[in-house]
């Protein structure tokens, strides 16, 4: 099984703090820009509010980055990191994550808006679903 985690960082950047990946120990971007078929964005960390509980953004929810009312990306994609301007909608890593009982899957990571840009070897990430829950909760708790 793969490890989740995610860590709040004080980046003050475009907003206070923000809810930076992190898989098997690796930033989820840093994963991305060493898979990518193209050169990769520097990509911008959701705000805690986007992806941390009540959120259902990554546990296979509607995406509620770029509108927090209803689903932006089609095909149940989710944003997990904006382009350098912070707004998902102008270009975004994108996965599909699928809940089970017992696990939680990312895969198919794309680009929004540079559909050529491919990630061969990035993921399919599994974790084992209470753990990951207890990242997310863990990641609320240093955000309050």
């Amino acid at each position: 099984m793969d490890v989740f985690q995610l860590v709040i960082e004080d980046d003050g950047l475009f907003w206070p703090s923000s809810a930076v990946i992190f898989v098997n120990g690796r930033r989820l971007y840093d994963l991305a820009r060493e898979a990518a078929s193209e050169p990769d964005e520097a990509w911008v960390a959701p705000p805690p509010g986007v992806v941390l509980p009540p959120s259902r953004q990554l546990l296979g929810g509607d995406d509620v980055w770029e509108d927090p009312r209803e689903s932006f990306f089609a095909d149940g994609r989710v944003a997990v990191g904006a382009c350098g301007c912070s707004f998902p909608g102008c270009d975004s890593l994108l996965v599909k994550i699928e809940v089970s009982d017992n696990d939680v899957v990312w895969h198919d990571f794309r680009r929004h808006n540079r559909p050529s840009v491919t990630y061969a070897g990035l993921g399919p990430f599994r974790f084992e679903r209470q753990a990951y829950e207890a990242a997310l909760r863990a990641a609320a708790a240093v955000a309050e």
